[in-house]
């Protein structure tokens, strides 16, 4: 692919996460997933950088999207939306969660 097409394909796949903010019944793809969660890493780091004010704020706007499409990716994988609450088991939850979200769509 050319450098112009990556760049389209994460345009719209960041779109798509603000798009989709309330949709938890769909799917969404290993790829939708974690280009959005890198994307989202890279905005909260620049915003970071200039204030860490405006890093939280977009982590707080950012944080029901974030779950919906979290509850996009378990379903993709053949899970429910209560694989979520993995993360509330120290260390393993977390680690687990992770591992079910990198699984390949079913």
């Amino acid at each position: 692919k050319m450098k112009g097409d990556y760049m389209e394909e994460l345009k719209q796949v960041y779109l798509d996460f603000w798009k989709r903010w309330q949709d938890s019944s769909g799917t969404s793809n290993r790829k939708e997933y974690w280009y959005v969660i890198l994307i989202n890493i890279a905005i909260g780091a620049v915003l970071g950088a200039v204030s860490a004010d405006l890093s939280s704020l977009y982590s707080l706007v950012a944080f029901v999207p974030g779950i919906t499409l979290a509850v996009r990716r378990l379903n993709d994988v053949g899970k429910s939306y209560s694989s979520l609450f993995w993360i509330f088991v120290p260390f393993f939850g977390a680690i687990y969660l992770i591992y079910l979200l990198a699984q390949p769509s079913k």
